[in-house]
């Protein structure tokens, strides 16, 4: 989901793509973001570097840099607001779901991912 946000941002595909905003938000309360998340993170990049999936994540450029461009410039709030909270059973405000996406950013920072 992180990768897949990611990857709509870079590739400027933003419409209807919000729905992995709203799935991380609901699914964060559930993992636990430790050295074992930050090793499967860096092996889900390489392999995807290796078999050229979705868009390169050199060391130069780190998913969190990529997070917080989506949460400064709301990349995927009009998305969101247009598509995704009206095809959720529960409403969650746009704004919710971002808490949730920062909590992600600064997790991923951490390790430097």
């Amino acid at each position: 989901k992180c990768l897949a946000i990611c990857d709509y941002v870079i590739s400027k595909r933003i419409k209807e793509h919000s729905r992995h905003l709203y799935d991380l938000h609901k699914i964060y309360p559930n993992i636990s973001f430790d050295d074992e998340m930050s090793l499967l993170f860096k092996t889900i990049i390489k392999k995807r570097n290796d078999k050229k999936i979705g868009h390169q994540y050199d060391v130069q450029m780190k998913i969190y840099e990529q997070f917080e461009n989506i949460i400064n410039n709301d990349i995927y709030k009009e998305d969101y607001e247009e598509v995704t909270k009206r095809i959720c059973i529960k409403q969650i405000e746009y704004e919710d779901v971002i808490k949730s996406i920062i909590r992600i950013k600064d997790d991923l920072q951490k390790y430097d991912i």
